[in-house]
């Protein structure tokens, strides 16, 4: 059915068969909407599905598993989570930092500093947006080195963080 349809506890199941089965990435952001959305009602129940999505083989479903439990899981998935920082696939683990962001802001913090030195921008770009939400000594000076990075996006992000935590960025 149509996601304003969903509210039962089956929905959840079909949603995670339809993340396991489909390739087309539209229609697995709308799943993953979907997931979140029954999060609420049906929290035990979606939190078994990510169980069993990580249990499963299926790597390219990892990703959305990843982010259903960044907006449903709890302290108890941070272990979880901090092993799949280490993963061969840079988005999973941004995503995995992302989920972490939201989940366990003092643990993130501390991956996020480990981050600044990521050879993906995208990566480097998250830890500088986590940097700037969770503070902390030794943020303004990690954000300020940051200033100096390769890329034009890392640094808009370093300047953004700064900006939020009311730093400067006044350069040596």
């Amino acid at each position: 059915g149509a996601l304003g349809a969903l509210g039962g506890r089956a929905d959840v199941d079909r949603l995670f068969e339809k993340l396991r089965s489909e390739s087309e990435e539209t229609v697995k952001e709308s799943v993953l909407y979907g997931l979140v959305r029954l999060c609420g009602p049906h929290k035990s129940k979606v939190l078994q599905g990510v169980e069993s999505g990580f249990a499963a083989e299926d790597r390219s479903s990892l990703v959305y598993v990843v982010r259903v439990l960044g907006h449903c899981g709890g302290r108890k998935h941070v272990g979880k989570l901090a092993m799949l920082l280490k993963d061969e696939s840079p988005l999973i683990r941004r995503e995995a930092l992302a989920a972490l962001g939201r989940l366990a802001p003092p643990q993130a913090r501390e991956q996020a500093m480990a981050f600044l030195n990521d050879d993906e921008i995208e990566n480097r770009s998250l830890a500088c947006k986590i940097l700037s939400e969770t503070g902390g000594r030794g943020t303004t000076e990690a954000l300020v080195r940051m200033l100096n990075d390769k890329s034009g996006w890392v640094r808009l992000e370093a300047l953004r963080g700064l900006v939020t935590l009311g730093g400067t960025a006044k350069g040596p």
